[in-house]
């Protein structure tokens, strides 16, 4: 879905297609969410699924901040053409920056199989 977002803001396409592609990425975030929680809630001990959630919670609270600092300094590699207002080329670099990382976690995550806990089920 961010793919897709890059691509309408690539392209320059009119706004409607970029606030489409923004809710096409929240859409997929959501439904990502529900497999996410629900795995975990399968796999999971019971007793541990409560800190598991938080550890969850807390790595995508950090992961906000980070990237949201990252790409600031990347837009600020870009001068700014009046105080405060950035080139489109700056949004497009850590845009850009994101997408790519997010690719490269989606590899990671490849790398551990299909069952990455093991053959043990969980109880």
């Amino acid at each position: 879905s961010w793919v897709v977002l890059m691509t309408v803001v690539g392209a320059a396409l009119p706004v409607w297609a970029g606030g489409a592609a923004i809710l096409l990425v929240g859409i997929s975030s959501g439904i990502r969410g529900v497999f996410v929680l629900a795995g975990v809630t399968a796999l999971a001990p019971k007793e541990s699924r409560g800190a598991i959630f938080g550890a969850m919670n807390m790595t995508v609270v950090l992961t906000a901040v980070v990237f949201q600092w990252g790409t600031g300094l990347i837009i600020n590699l870009y001068p700014s053409l009046a105080p405060g207002v950035y080139p489109p080329e700056g949004y497009r670099a850590g845009f850009l920056a994101v997408t790519g990382a997010m690719g490269l976690s989606l590899l990671v995550l490849r790398m551990l199989g299909k069952e990455p806990l093991g053959s043990s089920s969980a109880p």
